[in-house]
């Protein structure tokens, strides 16, 4: 079995935070700007700004990373391509959003429709940006491959 190859789990992890940064800040500012307004006004909070917006950026390209290193774990079991891309977007779909999901509906934390719309605004961005960085990945060659020559 090959090892991971860590360069590029970063490289992909890095594109694929990047598609999910810009899939969140066109659900934040286009899809729900107005909902969100309004629910953080109604619940005496403001908008994340400055270093919040930091905070949630740097952590999403850690997602980023985390998918596509879930990907290279399972690609041996399950081939590389989409298919093991998108099984590792759904095990962070579960993580991430399946469970705020459920745990909203049961203290009502957060408006549920808001949280329904980015449930299932998730449930396609995770595996359109786990595919795109895992198309970047590629496996470091075998150890008695590289002795051999």
């Amino acid at each position: 079995m090959n090892r991971i190859n860590w360069s590029r789990v970063i490289v992909g992890g890095l594109v694929a935070g990047a598609v999910l940064n810009l899939g969140e800040w066109a659900l934040h500012e286009l899809v729900l700007k107005a909902k969100m307004e309004e629910a953080v006004s109604q619940m005496g909070m403001e908008l994340p700004t400055g270093s919040d917006i930091g905070i949630f950026v740097a952590m999403t390209f850690v997602l980023g990373i985390l998918l596509v290193w879930l990907y290279a774990a399972i690609r041996p079991r399950y081939g590389p391509g989409p298919r093991a891309a998108i099984i590792s977007a759904m095990v962070g779909w579960v993580l991430l959003y399946a469970f705020w999901f459920c745990y909203n509906l049961a203290w009502e934390l957060f408006p549920q429709n808001i949280v329904t719309i980015s449930t299932v605004w998730g449930f396609f961005e995770l595996p359109l940006a786990t595919i795109v960085g895992a198309w970047l990945y590629r496996e470091e060659p075998a150890v008695a491959a590289r002795a051999s020559l």
